[in-house]
């Protein structure tokens, strides 16, 4: 629905596309909000990589490449693995195997 995008970033506020920095979804009430329209499901059709942007816009070595990449009702999965999941309550990413929690997620080719 939106892209080809080089790069996703997630976080609390939805989903920007880049370069350019434009807001591509919202997410709320584990959906994603494109264009008026509501998905449950996002995916990424390409080989990726996944990194952890902190608090500071830190982010962490990349992950990957994955040949799948897809977020389901706020959760992550590559390869069919849980890496992330979306704390709407917190307003963060936890990843439960680091026991870490990041600001947003970035995916790119």
């Amino acid at each position: 629905m939106a892209g080809p995008l080089a790069e996703i970033r997630f976080d609390a506020f939805g989903v920007t596309g880049r370069p350019g920095g434009h807001t591509v979804a919202q997410f709320s009430n584990r959906m994603w909000q494109v264009g008026g329209r509501h998905f449950t499901r996002c995916e990424c059709r390409e080989p990726a990589r996944v990194r952890f942007e902190d608090t500071r816009g830190r982010l962490t070595d990349p992950l990957g490449p994955f040949s799948s990449v897809h977020l389901y009702g706020g959760s992550l999965y590559v390869e069919k693995m849980l890496l992330a999941r979306f704390d709407e309550r917190r307003q963060i990413w936890h990843v439960p195997q680091d026991k870490a929690d990041y600001a947003a997620i970035v995916v790119s080719a």
